[in-house]
């Protein structure tokens, strides 16, 4: 009986590895931002990309790079004015936390085919808290 459970416990640890690597992969990858849904407080719901891409064209080129080893950079253009950022990533489940120097950030992620979609709710314990935001969801496509 305990050589069984014994099995039946390293096959279940086996399978959490299995997935957690298969979730870890599908993000890792260069990925490039295409939308910023902003919802407010009041339930308003604006998808800022295109403001943005407006008055900093340069943006729309901007490229996220998620390495295996749980690095996370940005690729700017030359000349843009946004800082490059390196910081670094975990994948637990569907919970995406991204760190550089003092900021952690938790997003929910989900991917689909070619698309990552994350999403930020805004809580009291957040270091920023944009005023009337309630959450930030930001969609990228895999290049």
């Amino acid at each position: 009986m305990k050589k069984l459970l014994a099995q039946g416990l390293i096959t279940l640890l086996a399978i959490l590895a299995i997935n957690h690597s298969l979730s870890a992969q599908s993000i890792v990858g260069t990925w490039k931002r295409t939308a910023i849904i902003t919802t407010y407080s009041d339930g308003k719901t604006t998808d800022d990309m295109a403001a943005l891409t407006k008055a900093m064209p340069c943006t729309a080129d901007i490229v996220y790079v998620f390495e295996a080893n749980g690095n996370l950079s940005m690729r700017v253009p030359k000349g843009c004015p946004i800082p490059a950022v390196l910081s670094t990533w975990k994948l637990n489940g569907s919970t995406l936390t991204t760190s550089m120097k003092d900021l952690t950030n938790t997003d929910q992620v989900s991917i689909s085919g070619n698309t990552m979609t994350t999403t930020h709710a805004y809580s009291p314990q957040d270091k920023y808290v944009p005023k009337g935001i309630k959450s930030l969801k930001v969609v990228y496509q895999k290049l």
